[in-house]
């Protein structure tokens, strides 16, 4: 269908077309400007009834935030309620994120019915992350979900190898031109009769140009069509543009449209709060070949050529008149959830304190891309904002802290401070004191891992003695801290008495960050006692510890401490086989999924019980993400290594021990981290001995028992239950030197009974709790018989790439590692 000025003609051949390309998952639309890319593919959905979100790409989206809230308003048009569950997901920049994403997507269709997402000047893109994740969901495969790129140039996607593998259709400039009948038809909708020699020389000079037909068609209006004459529609599309449209629009609307380029995204509501005039709206909706309403998202969307060319008159809007719109759409923005167009619009308004309100509002972990904004923005303004505006100052530091640029954060914050402490006595002096200290305390903190230097205490005193004479009141989440993958941040080689200085510097610092943080790190000291006790086998002292610590830390809604804190005591509960205690934290985690404040509840949900679930061997139920070994998590700048220890200790339950094995030797790790060192190299050593590799084994138990003699560590092997046991009485008959004969035994007999007090779980969840569906259940038997691929194939009268793909569903149920491991379960589980 093909509109102008309310006048429709229906394009039977490009119906066909669509119809035709839409039988694949994916369809791509290239085409220049003006060749009716956007509006035939609008009008098929709206005639057709197909649930549409319509995603419009400008060049300000190649930053992720404002990509997804974009996104958000498109998905909106789906399925309101799961928009919100996606807002606070995020933008899904991991593996791990764009697998909830996906889980939420999937239960936002419903079946039977044909939903689409448009993606409307994909060619915009360059930021990595945005194509990733539209790659990923060009390769989700969603039965009833279909993806429409509409590009004028190739994206930076690999569009190719989806034309060539069939799952993609291409439609083509030369596709969307007008042919000679169509073009006389669309005139004929708007009484012009055109003889057979002016026909031909429009036809000639437009080229089928859906733009350049119709101005061709508005200039023989103009001239009554008494000649037409050849005018190179192309090179002088501007000309005509001003001739045929801007010369006969009044004064007050071509004022209005130019106002209208201004804003980056035209929301009606928003349009109709700057223009306030019905008359000029209705008289905008007359415009339809120029501006398209789309009904469904309720955005305009200005004609390319006519917006390029309404943009070099933005010279004629006042600059007093520019300020109260930016204003304007800043407000409208913060009402409706698009904080990164806010932060824009504030900017080009000169709004300062509008810029610094809505810093306060961002979450309290920012991306990469986000951070790399706000700096952007703050190097932009005067210097005297550091000093007017304590947020400016705050979301530095928060924006560095991302960023990792700690020793440039530290020296900028060092150069400041004398300025700061000779300001008269006053609230903003005090506050900016505290933000200034607690910055150093924080930086100086996160870098003692290296220098082993606790000097910081005097600044977190500082800060809470400036906090105390502010009367500060800071509030979840801005009071949350973010663990590290340990809590006791100490590198190897480590002793007991580096544990307990380092377990002393937290005894310290701990009462005043509460007190300069609103109870920020409330339980963290206990905390650290608990876990340095559970990796030295204390388990009834770790867990009076880690009792206090989830009791203090509940109290100042410190969710990552009161999160670690359940980790441990399920793990402390598995170690004594409590089936009761055990239901109880898991209750305790499933809650904490409903506290809005803690950032990253989902992440860390997904890793406790990722691990209970690798203990129980209710691999079914792990996340997919944690399966999933080239998946990264968001959390790995704070978490890397207990990440890759629970990825890789999945890796090895389900067998695939040169998979682990790669996993744990290709990261890189943020912290050198002993305990996360120690759970890692001992996994690796049960690997390698699971590979009969015993020389290799043998080696890393040898360094793995160097590192943690000196800490009294025995956890990180006792854990590993009968293949620890294995490897020990193996180790000790082997006599392999340099472990003492006397440890080997005391870690085996451990490592024994935790086997033993694992056992009735392991054997409580193996049989009921995999669904398998009819025909899984049938090829797993067919699987079991010693059947091939192809013979299952025959037996079903289906291809061998359908039980390919069942195979997979029933191995990543099973958690099975191959074939063998299939039947293993199966016989285990008496499917």
């Amino acid at each position: 269908m093909f509109m102008a000025s309310n006048v429709y003609l229906e394009r039977k051949r490009i119906k066909e077309l669509l119809e035709k390309a839409l039988q694949k998952p994916i369809v791509c639309i290239s085409a220049g400007a003006g060749y009716g890319k956007t509006s035939c593919i609008q009008s098929y959905t709206k005639n057709n009834n197909i649930h549409t979100a319509w995603v419009q790409i400008s060049l300000r989206d190649n930053l992720a935030e404002r990509f997804w809230e974009n996104f958000l308003y498109a998905f909106s048009q789906i399925n309101k309620k799961n928009m919100e569950k996606l807002r606070m997901l995020g933008f899904p920049s991991t593996g791990e994120l764009y697998a909830r994403y996906l889980s939420i997507l999937k239960t936002s269709l419903i079946p039977g019915e044909k939903y689409l997402f448009v993606y409307d000047d994909v060619h915009l893109l360059e930021n990595p992350d945005l194509l990733r994740f539209i790659e990923l969901s060009l390769n989700s495969s969603i039965f009833n979900l279909g993806t429409v790129l509409i590009y004028r140039w190739e994206p930076e996607l690999n569009i190719k190898a989806l034309i060539n593998r069939k799952t993609a259709s291409l439609i083509k400039e030369a596709d969307l031109c007008f042919t000679k009948e169509e073009m006389l038809s669309y005139y004929k909708l708007q009484n012009l009769s055109l003889s057979p020699a002016t026909a031909s020389r429009v036809y000639k000079d437009t080229e089928g140009w859906a733009f350049a037909i119709h101005l061709a068609g508005i200039s023989l209006k103009n001239t009554a069509n008494v000649s037409y004459i050849p005018q190179a529609l192309k090179a002088n599309i501007n000309k005509l543009i001003k001739s045929e449209i801007i010369d006969n629009l009044s004064g007050e609307l071509r004022h209005t449209l130019i106002k209208l380029t201004l804003i980056e995204e035209l929301n009606r509501k928003l349009v109709k709060e700057i223009i306030n005039d019905v008359s000029l709206e209705k008289m905008i909706l007359k415009m339809s070949f120029l501006i398209n309403h789309d009904t469904k998202q309720n955005i305009y969307h200005i004609h390319h050529l006519f917006k390029e060319y309404l943009k070099d008159l933005q010279y004629e809007i006042k600059d007093e008149e520019k300020t109260e719109l930016f204003n304007r759409a800043s407000r409208w923005c913060i009402g409706n959830n698009k904080k990164m167009d806010a932060i824009m619009y504030c900017q080009k308004a000169g709004n300062l304190q509008g810029i610094m309100d809505i810093f306060y509002s961002l979450p309290l972990l920012l991306s990469r891309q986000t951070a790399s904004y706000i700096l952007s923005i703050l190097d932009s303004l005067n210097k005297d904002v550091y000093g007017e505006y304590i947020q400016a100052i705050v979301m530095r530091n928060r924006a560095m802290a991302s960023l990792r640029l700690f020793d440039q954060s530290r020296k900028e914050t060092l150069e400041k401070l004398p300025l700061y402490l000779a300001m008269p006595e006053s609230l903003k002096k005090n506050t900016i004191l505290v933000v200034c200290y607690v910055n150093l305390a924080s930086i100086d903190f996160v870098n003692s891992v290296y220098t082993r230097n606790y000097d910081f205490v005097s600044y977190f005193k500082k800060a809470a003695h400036y906090a105390k004479i502010a009367g500060l009141a800071t509030k979840a989440p801005l009071n949350g801290d973010i663990l590290s993958s340990y809590v006791c941040r100490v590198a190897a080689p480590a002793s007991k008495t580096i544990f307990l200085d380092y377990i002393g510097m937290l005894k310290a610092i701990v009462p005043y960050s509460m007190e300069a943080m609103g109870g920020c790190r409330s339980g963290l000291y206990e905390l650290a006692l608990g876990e340095y006790a559970f990796y030295c086998g204390k388990y009834n002292e770790s867990l009076e510890h880690l009792r206090q610590s989830l009791k203090k830390a509940s109290e100042k809604q410190q969710y990552e401490i009161e999160n670690r804190s359940l980790f441990y005591i399920l793990r402390i509960y598995l170690y004594q086989g409590d089936k009761d205690k055990i239901k109880s934290i898991m209750l305790q985690l499933k809650k904490e999924l409903d506290e809005v404040n803690f950032p990253n509840r989902h992440s860390y949900y997904d890793l406790v019980t990722g691990y209970y679930f690798i203990q129980t061997g209710e691999f079914e139920k792990i996340a997919p993400w944690i399966k999933n070994e080239y998946y990264e998590s968001n959390l790995v700048s704070a978490a890397e290594l207990l990440i890759k220890f629970i990825q890789a200790k999945y890796l090895f339950a389900v067998k695939k021990y040169p998979a682990a094995i790669a996993l744990i030797n290709s990261r890189i790790a943020e912290e050198p981290l002993l305990l996360g060192e120690l759970e890692l190299k001992t996994l690796e050593a049960v690997c390698h001995f699971r590979q009969k590799n015993r020389e290799k084994a043998y080696k890393i138990l040898k360094t793995v028992y160097d590192l943690a003699k000196e800490s009294g560590i025995t956890t990180v092997f006792t854990e590993h239950g009968k293949d620890m046991r294995s490897l020990l009485e193996n180790a000790a008959m082997d006599k392999v030197r340099g472990i003492p004969l006397k440890w080997l035994e005391t870690i085996r007999l451990s490592s024994v009974l935790y086997a033993k007090k694992l056992y009735p779980l392991k054997n409580m969840h193996g049989s009921n709790n995999t669904v398998l569906s009819g025909r899984e259940n049938e090829i797993l038997k067919l699987i079991c018989q010693g059947l091939t691929r192809n013979e299952i194939a025959n037996s079903f009268s289906i291809s061998p790439n359908t039980v390919k793909t069942v195979i997979k569903s029933i191995y990543n149920k099973l958690g099975a590692a191959n074939k063998a491991d299939a039947v293993r379960i199966a016989e285990e589980r008496k499917f």
